[in-house]
């Protein structure tokens, strides 16, 4: 995974999804405006501003990095009152007390018919006629979008709008792959012709192989999956491992920053629910603050569907800098604390979003401080730190410090494999996680007295372009 963001103040974030590369714009912390006009919720930067970040007295004491660039405010609005971007994940108390999720689609969806008449292709004859029908009616029918606010499973475009139907290859044909997981799930591939995500997902039916292992372990292919127990994707893309995670009977949130992906993720979650309110797709990023931000998408490269990207970003993104290369969307940003407050209890957390993950640690302090996640993997990418642009190497080890000192113990997943010194002077060994209905996990575990010496070490060990994946857990286990 890649990703990239031009560098603001403390409470800039830009966020990620899975796929190579992602950037979010840069600004200021300000308060949130809005006009009249849906299309122009803005960010201000007052004189002086009372910051929204809800771990604003952690970040004050962080080095902070310099600004490329501002988000430029638009002074009509200036005198408009501030306004939430989006509400948190709808919640109400299931038997156990674990939270129940929003429904698919509000009830006040409109059925007018759209122009075009897409349908379902590919590997569909496993899934029930009345199911193909139910997501094909969902993809005709014509929903209400804007951009000034963002609900739960929203769509920011219909299926006939040109940004999605340039994700289409086949004219008015959606294509469908069964996929080679445990369990098996259906999902709706755009660009599965030149993307190189969908690409492999169409060819061999997974994707990041060595990731897919381990979230099968640690669900038990479904064993440790109830209606009540959450699940929550962080930089969901076009919705692959959500799909998983909802193919074995967890409680899935979704959450992806890419306005285009939400048609993509909810027909892949609409082809594999297993019960009523099993999934919430969030067209949000996570971040330290709540604002609106505006990104480049590409409208053609072997990446699509993950390449995103702003002014100010290095040479590494100079493919979005190209007129016509890109279109430009708006998108949002709020803190994990804020969205799953109502929230008790989850279960296990996929977070990959291409090298802005601390930033969204950064928003997440109280949950960490209560223990919310039970398990936590994450891309752990100090070269995708400072290469996208969103902070510098100091800050984000500040914030792994505060990982690590939240009462998580620390594994590493091998991708990519380890073989170096250092290991063996802080006590880095491998062995195998407890099974889970049957099958158990290969990891390096790093004591929990050498976790900062080890995260201090790793931004010095790797070359460019490689990452460490982090498997945090609250339980001691026997490993």
């Amino acid at each position: 995974m890649r990703g990239a963001i031009s560098p603001g103040l403390p409470a800039t974030m830009i966020y990620v999804a899975v796929g190579v590369v992602v950037i979010f714009g840069a600004y200021n912390a300000g308060q949130l405006m809005h006009s009249t006009n849906p299309d122009e919720l803005i960010v201000r930067v007052p004189a002086s501003t009372t910051a929204t970040d809800t771990s604003k007295d952690f970040e004050t004491s962080l080095p902070q990095p310099a600004a490329k660039q501002d988000f430029q405010a638009n002074p009509s609005n200036a005198n408009q009152a501030a306004r939430p971007l989006m509400s948190r994940p709808v919640v109400s108390s299931a038997p156990s007390g674990t939270p129940s999720v929003a429904p698919l689609i509000a009830s006040s969806t409109p059925s007018v018919p759209l122009g075009t008449s897409l349908v379902l292709f590919g590997d569909i004859t496993g899934v029930p006629k009345e199911r193909l029908a139910k997501v094909e009616q969902w993809m005709n029918t014509k929903h209400q979008t804007e951009f000034a606010t963002v609900v739960p499973n929203s769509l920011a475009y219909n299926w006939d709008h040109e940004f999605i139907q340039n994700m289409i290859p086949d004219r008015n044909k959606v294509m469908v792959k069964k996929t080679a997981t445990n369990p098996s799930f259906y999902c709706a591939l755009p660009g599965y012709k030149t993307d190189y995500i969908t690409k492999s997902i169409y060819r061999s039916g997974v994707w990041e192989k060595i990731e897919l292992t381990f979230y099968q372990y640690i669900l038990g292919s479904g064993s440790q999956c109830s209606q009540d127990t959450v699940i929550v994707d962080v930089g969901a893309n076009v919705g692959f491992f959500s799909g998983y995670f909802a193919s074995t009977g967890c409680r899935v949130y979704s959450i992806e920053l890419q306005a285009r992906m939400a048609n993509w993720n909810l027909a892949t979650l609409m082809l594999n629910e297993k019960f009523d309110g099993q999934f919430t797709h969030l067209r949000v990023g996570l971040s330290n603050e709540a604002a609106e931000i505006e990104v480049r998408s590409a409208t053609k490269a072997s990446w699509y569907v993950a390449e995103m990207s702003t002014d100010g970003a290095g040479k590494y993104y100079d493919a979005l800098s190209k007129e016509g290369s890109y279109v430009t969307e708006k998108s949002f940003i709020r803190t994990f604390d804020d969205m799953f407050v109502d929230v008790a209890e989850i279960y296990f957390m996929k977070m990959d979003i291409d090298g802005h993950e601390m930033k969204a640690f950064a928003g997440m302090k109280n949950t960490l401080a209560a223990k919310k996640v039970k398990h936590i993997q994450l891309e752990f990418d100090p070269f995708l730190w400072e290469e996208a642009g969103g902070h510098d190497v100091k800050y984000g080890l500040t914030i792994a410090h505060l990982i690590a000192t939240s009462g998580y113990h620390v594994y590493t997943i091998p991708d990519p494999p380890f073989n170096d010194p250092i290991d063996n002077t802080l006590g880095v060994h491998t062995c195998k996680l407890p099974q889970i209905n049957g099958v158990s996990y290969g990891v390096q575990r790093i004591p929990d007295e050498n976790v900062k010496a080890w995260i201090d070490a790793l931004p010095g060990r790797y070359p460019r372009k490689k990452s460490a994946n982090l498997y945090l857990t609250t339980e001691t286990l026997p490993c």
